[in-house]
This record gives C-alpha cells, structure tokens and sequence, in this order.
C-alpha cells in the first residue's frame, strides 16, 4: 500500500511543480518560434543532450530532439528553467540519433528513419507549427487567421499542464511504462501494468468525486479533469461547476 500513494504521491507533485513553473527566460535568439512548410532537421551528432527546434515567445519551453542513452533520441516538449520534459511525440517514441533521422514539416510534422520510413505524424493539414506559451504544440491552418487543426494537449504523455483538458479518451503513462492514468464514467483511475499487453493493467487506485458543488450525472456524458493555475486538479462533466476538486497532496 505504501507503494501506491507513494506512486500516486509523485504523480501529483510532479504535476504541480511543472503547473507553477512559470517564469520566463530570455529565448535564444537562435530558436526560431514558428516552423513554416518545407522545415526539416536532423539530429546534430556534436549535441550530448537537447536539441531545440522550436520556442514559445517567451522562452519557457522548447520542442526539440532529446538525446537518450547516446544512440536514441525523442522528440519532446521541455521546460527551459527546469529541464523537465512535458510532452513527448508518441509517447516517448524513440529513434535514432543518426543523420539518417529527420524531423519535417510539410502540413503534418513527420519523423522519419531511412530504414524505416515514417516512424510518427501528426496527421495534420496546416500551415504553420508554434509552441505556446503553456507549452502546447500547435498546428494551425489559416492565412491571416490562423485556426488550431492539432495540438499536442490532445495527446498526452506522463504530464498533465495548467489549462490542459484530460478526457476519457486519453491516457497518461508514466515514463517507465508501468502506471497509467484514465477517467472512469464517474472516477479516476490509476492502473499498473507488469506484462506487455494492450489493456491499461489492474485498477490499483479509485478516486470517486465528491460532488460537493456538483453532482454526476449518469448518462449526462463523460467526465473530464483540468489542472487550475491555483495548484488544484477539477472534474467536470457538463456544468461550469466542479464534480470535485482535489489538491495534489489529496491522497498522500
């Protein structure tokens, strides 16, 4: 039982330390903070640890290739003060650190292997890519009116942000794998995982909502969870009113 608060415990802080880095640096001028059609990159062999390819405009996060154990590399969203890695394409998909790996963008952003092929995509049709300033990865079609066609918020990895809309569609998976997170009809649920296999593994911990503002409605549609800029986490289904609202040391 230790084991899965302890879990559950690191989970949640590591969700409110990335909701509360905030500040700016100064962006390097170097960065370019829109990819436009016909971009491409490859990984540089002189980098030992991250390569950015793409800032936000005021310098907190990066897109970039993330250099892993020497010979791999993944392409993830980091935040610049900390270093943390907040979003992965693929879910932390990795390919080689080798000229033969290139990343493109030519209305979808395309990783690709030589000996491979295509190895993720985004499957967009747009015109331009640009990082927010909450670190979300934007694709967007438009001449003087861009509008958003895709956005990494919508594919999740082992991090929830401030603003961020998690839904039973998606799924958070822990960086080693072993532990997922998903929405229930009326809970949360975090799963463990120990074989290799296309279930989300045993349900080791519940949280049902309080409804102390709010109730669930069965049958009035899906549940959803938002992380709020004052440090709490809040599940709604169809009203502006919360089913439940939990700190992050909730269940320590």
């Amino acid at each position: 039982m230790y084991d899965i608060l302890s879990e559950l415990t690191r989970i949640y802080s590591f969700l409110l330390i990335l909701t509360v880095l905030t500040h700016p640096i100064s962006a390097t001028t170097a960065t370019p903070q829109e990819l436009r059609k016909g971009f491409t990159a490859t990984p540089d062999s002189s980098v030992t640890s991250f390569q950015p390819l793409l800032s936000d405009s005021v310098g907190n996060y990066s897109l970039g290739f993330l250099r892993v154990d020497k010979s791999q590399l993944a392409l993830v969203v980091i935040h610049n003060p900390s270093k943390e890695q907040v979003w992965a394409a693929g879910k932390g998909l990795l390919s080689r650190w080798s000229s033969q790996t290139r990343l493109s963008f030519n209305g979808s952003l395309v990783i690709t292997d030589s000996r491979t092929g295509a190895l993720w995509s985004s499957h967009a049709n747009g015109d331009r890519v640009r990082l927010s300033n909450t670190s979300n990865l934007i694709i967007e079609k438009g001449g003087d009116n861009f509008s958003i066609i895709w956005q990494s918020f919508d594919f999740p990895y082992n991090t929830l942000m401030e603003g961020q809309n998690f839904t039973s569609d998606m799924t958070l998976v822990s960086s080693n794998g072993m532990y997922t997170m998903k929405l229930g009809p009326d809970f949360i649920g975090f799963y463990a995982k120990f074989v290799a296999s296309s279930d989300p593994g045993h349900l080791y911990f519940q949280h049902n909502p309080m409804e102390a503002k709010a109730r669930v409605i069965e049958g009035g549609g899906p549940i959803r969870v938002v992380v709020s800029p004052d440090g709490f986490l809040g599940m709604y289904q169809n009203s502006t009113a919360p089913v439940d609202v939990q700190p992050f040391t909730s269940f320590q």
